[in-house]
């Protein structure tokens, strides 16, 4: 009898995380700004490995909220935000 593979976990949860380039697009920066909003800690991004992360909620909610998006990057005085 064979054993079942399970999925690996990149493909498993890879609906609940957003990339560094799918932030970017959402937010209408350039990739590099937001890898340097990630770094500060003014985006809720986590490193995983090499790679910045975002849950897709946080980013809906980032874009739901009325004082988030890129109005509140900028109004944190970020020069290219």
């Amino acid at each position: 009898m064979m054993a079942q593979r399970a999925r690996p976990p990149e493909r498993a949860s890879a609906s609940l995380v957003a990339t560094s380039q799918d932030v970017a697009d959402a937010l209408g920066l350039h990739v590099q700004t937001v890898y340097r909003l990630a770094r500060a800690g003014k985006l809720p991004m986590h490193k995983l490995g090499h790679a910045w992360m975002m849950l897709k909620r946080d980013l809906t909610d980032l874009l739901d909220d009325e004082e988030g998006g890129r109005r509140d990057l900028r109004d944190r005085g970020d020069r290219d935000a």
